[in-house]
């Protein structure tokens, strides 16, 4: 699972997807589906993307540790 940050303004945040409070600073696993993706392209050009889930929210969450998967940990090691 990714791990997120809590880089609100606000400070502490509740997250009813979680069904948690998160703290300001702390850092929290997050399903893939809930954590989404941040946004892309360029604001107001065409193919733009906001992104979804809580990476959406640039301003409120940053990306600590993206997710693994098995075939990267597999090439990192040369046995892909």
């Amino acid at each position: 699972m990714p791990v997120l940050k809590n880089i609100s303004p606000l400070g502490d945040l509740q997250i009813p997807q979680l069904r948690v409070f998160v703290k300001a600073g702390e850092d929290f696993e997050v399903p893939d589906d809930v954590a989404g993706r941040p946004p892309s392209g360029v604001e107001g050009e065409d193919g733009y993307d906001l992104g979804e889930g809580l990476l959406a929210q640039t301003s409120n969450f940053a990306l600590v540790k993206p997710v693994v998967s098995k075939a990267s940990k597999s090439d990192e090691k040369g046995d892909a």
